[in-house]
């Protein structure tokens, strides 16, 4: 139960972050809903709290034929710090 939650306050944090960049994007850079540097610290920090680690398959293409596993939370962030 503990790992569904802590996965659940992960999709969550990176939902709000997706949510604040699209606004973010349809306002033409005009406006903010919520400071993104820390909407982002806010996910890293959850990222950090999390008890275990599950295997996460990425996709290494748009098209996304080929995937990569990440092992590790070190590994995960330094893909979504690529995005």
């Amino acid at each position: 139960v503990t790992i569904a939650t802590d996965l659940g306050k992960v999709v969550t944090r990176l939902q709000l972050e997706r949510s604040e960049v699209a606004f973010f994007i349809y306002t033409n850079g005009s406006r903010l809903r919520f400071n993104l540097t820390q909407r982002y610290a806010e996910t890293d920090e959850t990222l950090k709290n999390l008890t275990t680690w599950p295997l996460v398959s990425v996709p290494r293409d748009e098209a996304k034929t080929q995937t990569y596993d990440v092992v590790n939370r070190e590994a995960f962030q330094t893909r979504l710090d690529d995005f």
